[in-house]
């Protein structure tokens, strides 16, 4: 079990650190063996991650997010499967392949789908196959050729204003839209409302769905694939 959270900026507002940083701290109770976070700007996406909980990261990292001009952040909690955390490669995100992605599920089929793509594999981590997926495979064939739970959300290097997010049902994924317009997800809307987002509006996202978040505020969906799942509603 892992933790997913994250802002998206649509207001261009000042960012809301604090209870972004709360949101990621209170996630280490998903996983406590490492923690990361992706902090896109205009200038490009940084990421921060290392072998520690969230808990202390949020403190520590927390002067490096800028108060101004962040687009998304993502943020991960990690309960490690496979890959040493020492090795930071396998800590989330994850950034290969010109994705940068944080993912709560375990995969079975890593091996496989690096052998099908033909693609090189960096890192021990599981996870790394969905990055590599969705640069060689498409959103499709995640969701379709990819055997696991897996909640995502992923930004592609080359579009750094679009946050993207999937569940395939494994996972809990809520989508909260706040009084102050803009866009928080998380493994639970638990953890976003106690981290003191003002949530106006919410849901769960329906699996197989492709989520997009755009500048222009919009939250455009479609499925990627025929299969049909009910969403996982719990925490």
């Amino acid at each position: 079990m892992c933790g997913i959270g994250g802002i998206y900026n649509c207001t261009g507002a000042k960012t809301p650190i604090t209870p972004t940083m709360t949101l990621w701290s209170d996630l280490s109770a998903r996983g406590r063996h490492a923690a990361g976070m992706a902090v896109a700007t205009k200038k490009g996406v940084s990421v921060i991650k290392a072998p520690q909980s969230s808990q202390a990261l949020s403190i520590s990292k927390r002067d490096l997010i800028p108060k101004t001009g962040v687009r998304s952040i993502l943020l991960h909690t990690r309960y490690a499967t496979k890959g040493d955390i020492e090795a930071n490669g396998n800590n989330h995100p994850i950034n290969e392949h010109d994705i940068v992605m944080t993912h709560n599920g375990v995969l079975y089929n890593d091996d496989e789908v690096f052998d099908t793509l033909n693609v090189h594999r960096f890192n021990q981590v599981d996870s790394e196959a969905i990055n590599a997926a969705l640069r060689y495979g498409g959103t499709s064939f995640v969701a379709d050729e990819i055997k696991g739970s897996m909640s995502i959300a992923w930004i592609d290097v080359h579009k750094i204003d679009t946050v993207n997010l999937f569940t395939n049902g494994g996972n809990p994924l809520v989508i909260a839209r706040t009084e102050g317009g803009n866009i928080v997800w998380a493994s639970g809307l638990d953890y976003i409302e106690d981290a003191g987002f003002k949530v106006e509006s919410h849901f769960h996202a329906v699996p197989f769905k492709v989520y997009t978040l755009s500048p222009s505020g919009t939250i455009e969906s479609e499925y990627v694939s025929d299969q049909r799942r009910v969403a996982d509603t719990g925490n």
